[in-house]
């Protein structure tokens, strides 16, 4: 339940963040309508859910090692 809750709470604050143009293309919540985008930004928008779902799990790991102690 934990994570599913910081999952949330990840992508809410990611939709707060579309304030900052700059910021915007990067942010995963801009990228979940992949099913939509044109051929040509396909790779890209692969690339950044591959990032995030990397950072995402070395953060996982980070953490439960942490707490594995």
């Amino acid at each position: 339940a934990g994570g599913a809750l910081a999952t949330l709470a990840t992508l809410i604050f990611m939709q707060l963040l579309v304030v900052f143009p700059s910021l915007e293309p990067f942010l995963l919540t801009t990228q979940l309508n992949a099913y939509a985008t044109p051929a040509s930004e396909v790779l890209w928008v692969m690339a950044l859910i591959a990032l995030y779902g990397a950072l995402f799990s070395a953060l996982a790991v980070v953490l439960f090692e942490r707490k594995d102690f």
